[in-house]
């Protein structure tokens, strides 16, 4: 065999086994087009950071899910603000546009977030702000409660406001973000005042009172402590968050520093923080459990609160801002941070964690890309989400034995679609159903530039949201989690679990039996192969029907599956 031939023998024998590796580890499940006619920005001097708006980073919460109906925001190429919502899991996307609003600069900071209040279904907006007064609106109370009972309309929504209920009136307001806290509430963070000199903020919607909770505010501090470099120093920073999200009723907080010194700049980022409350982000703690911070109190995290830097990262290891993390229920998080592991070098994935006893390790990954969010499954398993070269891409981390290392491979690249965006998912389906919703944009076939003069829009593109399937549990049920109004004929499917040969099921009206039922047990139904069922009889109207999905793998490991729940029309 001459060479030319076995360097093709080989690179068919690479490609095939690499396709066979990404066949066994992502199922794309289906891909959606929300909008044809999303807004970009053209090149010029009045654009700043990026061409593209929707799909950055720093949007923690484009895109979420409740009660069977998965909802998403954007703006679009007229520059009003959209709110669109689809059934799952493969209703079309129906799309309000609000023509009281338009969009006015060509700024990728000013993005727009959703946050649904799960304990009064409030669907609430946070849009087009970069250092300027809030813009907010929020839904009628129930609209995302019962989600088949509403006239999907702007007259659902109110007007735009510059404050928070009865909070008052919110200026220098940038990079909110909405998450839910596991007792039915709605929290949001944002920074206020500006680049490298801001203050982190935090702050609760009650759904017992529909209103935001006074007594809170401020528990990172811009203008607390002292930083030096090369006989320079800073009297002002601000914290550039990974994320804020729960594990279990615990919330996790981690972040960079950027400190101000003649200006504010990415190259002044260092050293990785984190910090956790018990109490819903009142009261703050170090990784070691020592209290650091009291929210809305002269006492809040500041610069030189001890224990506060879990990574030390100096200036000058191009050490990045608004990356991600993932917390589990047991107190153990994972962070993917991008930095250089020499000053001078590239940057390059850096996955940092602590374990539920609180001790960090860090392992440098074999790759890199732009700046990515994470997601964990109950096995331990990690999936990291970034854009590489206008390409979404997938990589896996599978822990050892003892959650010691990751063994960490790319095992998607998104090649149909090209991205302008960069990489954001729907954490509220991940927990829900096990789906990966990536909520990405196109770039345009050609950039449009203005130089110097009058600014205009670039082409408009696709808006997509695309779902895979990756955990090696079972995912993506139909009837959807949380849905109602569920005919009594239905039949139960799911997406097999990545690996599984074979499914056993589970059903029943009681969520805790149907949660600990074995093989053996009245709510085991059997063990399928194919990923559905029909009830041999209709159901009971108007009843709350809880079921499972236990995986079976090749290796006969049984992979237990979530509660999921639906309820019945009457």
């Amino acid at each position: 065999m001459n060479d030319v031939l076995t360097r093709i023998t080989i690179t068919l024998l690479v490609t095939l086994a690499l396709l066979r590796a990404e066949s066994a580890d992502v199922e794309k499940l289906q891909v959606s087009v929300v909008d044809t006619h999303a807004l970009t920005f053209a090149i010029g001097h009045k654009t700043r950071f990026s061409t593209h708006v929707n799909g950055r980073t720093h949007q923690q919460t484009p895109i979420v899910t409740h009660k069977g109906y998965q909802y998403t925001t954007y703006f679009n190429s007229r520059r009003h603000l959209c709110v669109a919502r689809r059934q799952l899991p493969a209703g079309g996307w129906s799309v309000i546009e609000f023509e009281d609003h338009v969009f006015e600069s060509s700024d990728s900071h000013n993005t727009a977030v959703i946050g649904i209040c799960e304990g009064d279904g409030t669907i609430h907006l946070a849009f087009d702000h970069h250092a300027n007064p809030l813009k907010y609106r929020v839904s009628e109370l129930g609209a995302a409660s019962h989600p088949t009972d509403v006239e999907w309309s702007a007259a659902l929504f109110g007007p735009v406001a510059d404050r928070l209920g009865s909070l008052g009136r919110i200026d220098k307001f940038t990079y909110p973000r909405f998450f839910n806290a596991p007792n039915g509430n709605l929290m949001l963070s944002f920074r206020y005042f500006t680049s490298g000199n801001g203050d982190s903020r935090i702050h609760e919607y009650s759904a017992e009172t529909h209103d935001w909770t006074p007594g809170m505010g401020r528990f990172i501090a811009r203008d607390m402590g002292t930083y030096e470099r090369e006989g320079e120093t800073s009297e002002y920073r601000c914290a550039y968050m990974n994320n804020l999200t729960y594990g279990g009723e615990r919330l996790h907080a981690s972040w960079v520093w950027r400190d101000r010194f003649k200006k504010t700049a990415h190259e002044n980022q260092h050293d990785v923080c984190y910090a956790y409350s018990d109490d819903d982000g009142r009261t703050w703690k170090n990784s070691k459990g020592s209290t650091i911070g009291e929210t809305g109190t002269g006492k809040v995290i500041h610069l030189d609160s001890p224990g506060l830097v879990v990574v030390p990262v100096e200036m000058g290891y191009g050490l990045s801002n608004q990356n991600g993390h993932y917390a589990y229920p047991d107190g153990s998080l994972h962070m993917m941070v991008l930095h250089a592991v020499e000053k001078g070098e590239r940057p390059t994935y850096q996955h940092h964690w602590r374990d539920r006893k609180g001790r960090w390790t860090t392992q440098v990954l074999p790759f890199s890309g732009g700046r990515a969010k994470i997601l964990g499954d109950r096995d331990g398993s990690l999936f990291l989400f970034f854009e590489q070269r206008n390409e979404f891409r997938i990589a896996k981390g599978t822990p050892n034995a003892t959650a010691t290392k990751w063994d960490w491979n790319v095992i998607h690249a998104e090649k149909g679609i090209v991205m302008g965006s960069e990489a954001v998912v729907d954490f509220t389906r991940w927990e829900k159903e096990r789906v990966i919703s990536a909520y990405m944009q196109e770039k345009p076939d050609e950039l449009l530039s203005y130089g110097d003069g009058p600014m205009i829009d670039g082409k408009p593109t696709p808006l997509l949201v695309v779902d895979y399937q990756v955990s090696a549990y079972a995912a993506n049920p139909q009837p959807p989690a949380d849905a109602e109004h569920i005919a009594v004929d239905t039949s139960l499917k799911w997406a097999p679990g990545m690996g599984s040969k074979a499914h056993r099921l589970f059903v029943g009206i009681d969520a805790d039996r149907v949660g600990r039922a074995k093989k053996s047990s009245p709510e085991c139904i059997g063990e399928f192969t194919a990923p559905e069922f029909t009830f041999p009889k209709i159901l009971k109207p108007a009843t709350t029907f809880y079921w499972r999905v236990d995986a079976v793998q090749e290796n006969n490991t049984v992979k237990r599956g979530q509660v999921w729940t639906f309820t019945t029309a009457e």
